[in-house]
């Protein structure tokens, strides 16, 4: 048997013709190491090699036939080339061995072409490596990929670039604009990253805006008095709520004798309403005084509040409600006393450096009537610059407490003080 093959020339771009090339090349191959002589250049395809096997086909195998001969050469004058079968006969055996190893040939070939036919998902990994096969499922840590060659893989989805599903056309035109945005989106879907991470915008903390104030005054010549004052004010705002924390004290001298020594710390709570200029809040404080009727008073309450201004230099807030206090020492030892609480508290900046706070307070008795205590109070800030934390601080503060088994007399400060803002 001679069969004209000296040069194999295979050019194609196609994965599939490629290997039908190479399916075909193992088959001469095969034929070639068993005695087939080359004698002419030709170029087969699948077709052509049936016609050949066919040809060159015995009855049967490990045995020796009348076989004949098959030659692929031209017909005729009016060209082309197909098998041929001389009327001659030579006995040849065919190799059982070789002809098994190139059936075994085509069927994997036919096989990795069907697999490669059905499944065409490709996934992308980190390093660049492309994967063909089918996506069988996929979690948020893995996903399932079913190979037509090395079978059911798990992939993390850590190693992935992307996924790219088969059979989506994201670039076929739209009928409507609405049709071309979904088309775009269905597009876009066949790069399916294999993990959506949605960055949730962290809200900013809630600040404390705090300050300490400090003052010293003093005098010397035909009386010596020395007076010190020092305040601690911290607040907290959000859109829903506001706490406010204070803490004062104040120590005097005179000629060397002490005068004063007294003490306050108290907080105030507020809730506003949605979408609403009204609020509740609830407040407390604990005073200490040396000097005064009573050793020790604690005070609560809490009521609603209205919120008459509110802009970016000015807020007028007023509160009324119910509260009482409990006192320690003095002759209203161990009395507690109901009272109301009216309030009203202004704050203004006239710029980015001067401001000024005014308050009232009062708290009438409401056990006894014509006995109340109120406090009045007012004070102008100016920043040393716009960006400075430090400012100074000038004010009055009044005190009144009328009660009728106590001779407390109204007390009126002036101060000055060196703020530090933070």
């Amino acid at each position: 048997m001679e069969v004209g093959v000296s040069v194999f020339r295979l050019k194609s771009d196609h994965p599939i013709e490629v290997l039908n090339g190479l399916v075909l090349l193992s088959v001469f191959g095969v034929l070639l190491c068993k005695g087939v002589q080359a004698k002419r250049v030709v170029r087969l395809s699948l077709q052509e090699t049936a016609k050949f096997l066919d040809a060159v086909g015995g009855h049967g195998c490990g045995q020796s036939y009348p076989t004949r001969r098959a030659v692929y050469g031209p017909v005729g004058n009016r060209g082309g080339h197909r098998w041929q079968i001389p009327r001659e006969r030579t006995p040849t055996m065919i190799n059982r061995p070789a002809i098994q190893r190139a059936a075994a040939a085509l069927c994997t070939a036919a096989l990795l072409i069907s697999a490669t036919s059905r499944a065409d998902d490709r996934i992308t990994l980190l390093g660049g490596d492309t994967i063909h096969g089918k996506l069988v499922e996929q979690t948020d840590e893995n996903v399932i990929f079913e190979h037509p060659v090395l079978g059911r893989m798990v992939i993390a989805r850590s190693q992935i670039q992307t996924i790219t599903l088969d059979g989506q056309q994201p670039d076929q035109p739209a009928e409507s604009a609405e049709a071309q945005g979904e088309a775009e989106a269905e597009g876009a879907g066949n790069e399916v990253q294999p993990s959506t991470t949605i960055e949730e915008e962290t809200p900013e903390p809630i600040k404390w805006k705090s300050r300490f104030e400090a003052g010293v005054t003093g005098s010397e010549g035909r009386t010596e008095k020395v007076d010190a004052r020092l305040n601690f004010f911290t607040e907290r705002r959000t859109d829903e709520t506001r706490l406010a924390l204070d803490a004062n004290y104040r120590a005097a001298t005179s000629r060397g004798d002490k005068t004063e020594n007294k003490f306050d710390a108290g907080a105030i709570h507020d809730w506003y309403f949605p979408d609403s200029p009204w609020l509740a809040f609830v407040q407390g404080r604990f005073q200490y005084d040396e000097f005064a009727a009573y050793d020790q008073r604690y005070s609560a309450g809490g009521g609603l509040g209205y919120t008459f201004v509110k802009d970016d230099r000015t807020e007028l807030v007023g509160r009324v409600g119910l509260g009482g206090n409990y006192e320690k020492g003095g002759p209203n030892d161990g009395d507690f006393t109901p009272e109301g609480i009216i309030k009203i508290d202004l704050t203004h900046h006239f710029n980015e450096i001067t401001s000024i706070t005014a308050g009232a307070e009062y708290y009438p008795d409401l056990s006894e009537f014509g006995d109340y205590r109120a406090v009045l109070s007012a004070a102008i800030q100016t920043k040393l610059s716009a960006t400075s934390p430090a400012s100074i601080k000038f004010g009055v503060r009044e005190e009144f407490e009328q009660y009728k088994n106590s001779n407390q007399d109204d007390l009126l400060e002036f101060f000055g003080l060196f703020v530090v803002e933070f």
